[in-house]
């Protein structure tokens, strides 16, 4: 089945397979091309062609020579300095056009400044239609990754009146359905969408989500790797064939990750059956750079790459970890939660045991104490910032005797400054975390690790220790509907009563860490 599945994909490529929109919105760069003459010109008219947001009239942005230039260094993200130069003289007119206000909206979004472009779109309705449309679509994707989902439906509502066939405005209305729970519908919404845009990308990840929620595993896993077969056609390796199921003797195949760390590190797991069923083969793993240093430690692949110029001509095959998960789950059904599949080095084990030991020369560490590794917040840019735990919820858990927390931040995390502070009784030993290998083998030198949903739990849920999820309240279906994860075997999880309250999930930690610990001793 997954033979025929992954044959006809190789003619299911179509056009122009576009990497996920990020939200908030982030449009993507467009290289100028080299052969042309007006290389600005040629870059807006692809940037206008592949926006997925309501549009841009382009007769409205060429009826100004100024306006014209901006919009093209825009679309070629070329020199920000002269953009905004350009945008704030269009806006310091008497009667500035509402595209210029559009334009630097879209400025402000590259350099992250989510306040400064609500704050120019909120009056969206001067607008005409089409930028009301857009504005609005823009202001729904802000609230949304802040979490607030009912100036998210105000806001889609607005876009869908002007604009109800933009891509960008159906795919913000199926998550946020999928966001309230409302699955089916969120189904029926991207399920739409693909039957006038079989080859979005957005839509088919998100369909996929949606079916994973709805425990339709195989399901949603066909539409991911449909996905992958999209960005498999727009992608510099779209040579490469795909592997079709059949049986490998000596050759070279070339396993790719189009996904963030957790993703790639929970379906890393499915390498192990191409590992047994193919031990001739040379098993390359070509994934993010955070990833590299920890893949190796499962003892499957022959070689980890994430270098961007990989040779293409060295693969007989490729495929993708998504398509192994499918295929592991249309012959097992489930996922293999029976064992670990990563394991530190012993001499990374024993030099981070060491390290650890030093820093816990502190008046509240004692050596019978428990030690349990904290991960409270992930990034605070999208609607993960929903996960985040506010660190003042945390101090009812540093009560607990008995216990020795240490923050599980690598080099560089912000959160670092608040531990520093003194504010809390956790351990700060980043310094010595410069890879994902060192997180690694730190997590397995602990009893416990409590964490929201980040890398760090599937990390540690990887690696077989003893792990609490600390769920988001619109907790990922993945993770399963019980206690116990279908994920790790390993890991437990604690959720919200249906509504964000963190005081409650934090209050069922604590009791389960005082049974703990008492069971401990």
């Amino acid at each position: 089945m997954l033979k025929q599945l992954l044959s006809n994909l190789r003619g299911n490529r179509g056009h122009g397979g576009r990497a996920p929109d990020a939200l908030p919105y982030q449009p993507d760069p467009v290289d100028p091309p080299g052969d042309t003459a007006e290389p600005g010109r040629a870059a807006l008219q692809d940037w206008l062609k592949w926006d997925r947001l309501p549009p841009f009239n382009a007769e409205d942005l060429y009826a100004d020579p100024m306006r014209a230039q901006a919009a093209q260094l825009l679309a070629m993200s070329a020199d920000q300095q002269r953009v905004e130069s350009l945008l704030r003289g269009l806006l310091a007119r008497p009667e500035p056009h509402p595209a210029d206000y559009l334009l630097y909206a879209e400025a402000l979004l590259r350099q992250g400044n989510h306040d400064g472009t609500q704050a120019l779109l909120r009056e969206v309705g001067a607008f005409p239609p089409a930028l009301r449309a857009r504005a609005a679509c823009i202001n729904g994707q802000l609230e949304f990754h802040r979490g607030d989902f009912v100036a998210t439906r105000r806001w889609i509502d607005i876009a869908l009146a002007f604009a109800p066939h933009s891509a960008a405005v159906q795919v913000l209305n199926g998550m946020l359905l999928d966001a309230e729970g409302r699955l089916d519908e969120a189904v029926v919404q991207f399920r739409g969408m693909l039957a006038t845009r079989p080859d979005d990308y957005t839509a088919r990840i998100r369909l996929g989500i949606a079916l994973h929620g709805q425990g339709r595993i195989a399901e949603g896993l066909h539409e991911q790797v449909t996905a992958d077969a999209l960005i498999h056609a727009a992608s510099g390796s779209a040579e490469i064939p795909l592997w079709d199921g059949r049986p490998l003797q000596r050759e070279t195949i070339l396993i790719t990750s189009n996904a963030g760390i957790g993703d790639i590190l929970q379906n890393m797991r499915y390498a192990r059956r191409l590992r047994l069923q193919a031990p001739e083969a040379r098993l390359v793993l070509w994934t993010r750079a955070e990833v590299a240093s920890v893949a190796p430690l499962t003892g499957w692949f022959d070689e980890v790459s994430s270098d961007p110029t990989l040779d293409s001509s060295r693969f007989d095959w490729q495929i993708s970890l998504v398509s192994l998960a499918l295929l592991h789950f249309l012959d097992e059904k489930r996922p293999d939660l029976s064992q670990a599949y990563i394991r530190s080095k012993p001499e990374r084990l024993e030099a981070m045991r060491l390290a650890l030991e030093n820093c816990l020369h502190k008046p509240h560490a004692g050596s019978r104490s428990l030690r349990v590794g904290l991960r409270w917040s992930g990034d605070a840019s999208s609607i993960d910032s929903r996960r985040n735990v506010p660190p003042e919820r945390l101090h009812p858990l540093f009560q607990l005797p008995g216990i020795c927390w240490v923050a599980l931040l690598e080099r560089g995390n912000e959160q670092r400054a608040w531990v520093a502070s003194g504010a809390t009784p956790m351990v700060d030993v980043s310094e010595h975390l410069g890879s994902l290998a060192d997180t690694a083998a730190l997590i397995e030198n602990l009893d416990l690790v409590i964490s929201v949903d980040t890398s760090v739990a599937h990390l540690a849920g990887a690696l077989g220790v003893r792990t609490w999820l600390l769920c988001r309240p619109e907790s990922e279906p993945r993770w399963g509907a019980g206690e116990q994860s279908s994920l790790y075997a390993s890991v437990r999880t604690f959720r919200h009563p249906g509504k964000l309250d963190w005081e409650r999930v934090l209050g069922d930690v604590a009791d389960a860490l005082a049974l703990f610990t008492k069971q401990r001793d």
